[in-house]
């Protein structure tokens, strides 16, 4: 019984080491090839892709609670459970569009006030985060959709996106940075247009591979959003 259920766990979370491992790889390659750039490039993306990667793990972190509360029910009560699945999908939606408008409107403000950018260095930094702001609407609905495939242990198929997705994402920023902005300090633009392009990419793979999920919501209601939001809180906060 006991080998049973360490194969079982094994089966289920070793996908997603792997991915874990293989995103780290990426990112420091991501971060060799800003550091041909320039110097402004390094602290432009450190401080905004820190920001941005903070406020995805904070408001990402509400998926927990349909984590939760739907994988009690999931084969008592179906229906109920697509309840969830839909009302976090949509309430993720509302949060991280309403985080993407907020940043893409007001990060000059942020990072000339609290980081004191001036001159060139706020200039990109501005441009890099407006950019790279769709990353969180895309990387909340991808934690809904991929909370999904956890609660279905379908954690290889997350795992084949991600290496399909980190393919992508480096063949793109050397492409954007070398061949489009011809490697000058307005190149790390292309970095972040290929980390925004990735997450649409992986976004779209996961709706493919979900399609038929995601089709019988049509008829379901999705009533759960302020309960699921009202049990979040608490996780927001810490």
């Amino acid at each position: 019984m006991n080998k049973n259920i360490a194969k079982e766990l094994n089966h289920f979370s070793l996908p997603l080491v792997a991915n874990n491992f293989f995103s780290i790889l990426i990112s420091s390659l991501l971060a060799a090839i800003i550091g041909r750039i320039s110097i402004n490039a390094i602290a432009a993306t450190e401080v905004v892709n820190t920001f941005i990667y903070s406020l995805i793990g904070i408001l990402g972190v509400g998926s927990l609670s349909f984590n939760i509360y739907s994988s009690r029910i999931r084969l008592s009560n179906p229906e109920m459970f697509k309840n969830f699945f839909k009302s976090i999908i949509l309430l993720n939606l509302m949060i991280g569009g309403l985080s993407t408008v907020i940043i893409v409107f007001f990060s000059r403000y942020f990072l000339e006030i609290l980081y004191g950018f001036q001159n060139d260095i706020l200039t990109i930094a501005v441009i890099y985060a407006q950019v790279s702001a769709f990353q969180i609407l895309f990387n909340m609905l991808i934690f809904s959709l991929s909370n999904q495939m956890k609660v279905k242990k379908q954690t290889k198929n997350i795992l084949m996106i991600g290496i399909t997705g980190s393919i992508f994402q480096i063949v793109s920023s050397l492409f954007l940075v070398y061949f489009v902005f011809n490697n000058n300090e307005y190149s790390v633009v292309g970095i972040g247009l290929a980390n925004t392009c990735t997450q649409f990419f992986e976004f779209c793979c996961y709706l493919f591979i979900l399609r038929e999920d995601l089709k019988e919501l049509y008829s379901i209601k999705s009533s759960n959003k302020l309960f699921l939001l009202k049990k979040s809180i608490p996780l927001f906060a810490q």
